[in-house]
């Protein structure tokens, strides 16, 4: 296949794509054989994280994490294992949740990924461990430097906190969005929650 393609990155972004549609259609083998064969990294990694997305979609989490593994690009592996937490949080695999959240290399994405874990904690009856997410959460949200990703994660503690009847808490913690489309998101999730 990937000789009848014209020499160019652009033949190496077409074969990237055709893997990845190889492996959503069920031609597992044949599509990570063609990710090999493709030399351009940044095509490369789309075509695995569009592979690791369909694996959690489809409930294989461990293949996930693996498919997940060849990906270079710190941001793009960080987005991949982020949805990997929230894929095991929803499959109710708490702890195997916690360790993953912990593992992002991206403070934003570990503060979201803390701020999920905070109310299927609570849930389950483990209010401790749901209390120590909720406070990591806020603690790496407020420790970011950027804005925008610091109001990111903010806003996803406005949320857990709302979710758990913490109103006045999620109030003082919208009041720290800069952002005010992100501020007034954090205001619509504790007014949607009460």
């Amino acid at each position: 296949l990937g000789r009848a393609l014209p020499a160019g990155d652009k033949a190496t972004h077409l074969l990237a794509d055709i893997a990845a549609a190889e492996f959503r259609a069920g031609l597992e083998a044949e599509g990570m054989a063609h990710v090999r064969a493709v030399t351009n990294s940044q095509a490369r990694d789309r075509a695995l994280a569009e592979i690791a997305r369909h694996l959690l979609a489809a409930g294989r989490l461990d293949e996930a994490v693996a498919a997940a593994g060849g990906i270079a690009a710190a941001e793009t592996k960080a987005e991949v294992m982020a949805a990997h937490a929230e894929a095991l949080t929803k499959a109710g695999r708490l702890d195997d949740a916690l360790r993953a959240a912990d593992a992002l290399s991206r403070d934003y994405r570990r503060s979201k990924a803390f701020a999920a874990l905070a109310v299927p904690l609570a849930r389950a009856g483990r209010a401790r461990d749901s209390e120590n997410a909720l406070r990591s959460a806020g603690g790496l949200a407020r420790s970011i430097g950027d804005p925008w990703q610091r109001g990111v994660g903010l806003a996803s503690v406005v949320g857990a906190l709302a979710d758990l009847g913490r109103y006045d808490e999620a109030e003082e913690e919208a009041r720290r969005i800069e952002h005010q489309d992100l501020r007034n998101y954090g205001f619509h999730m504790i007014a949607s929650a009460q």
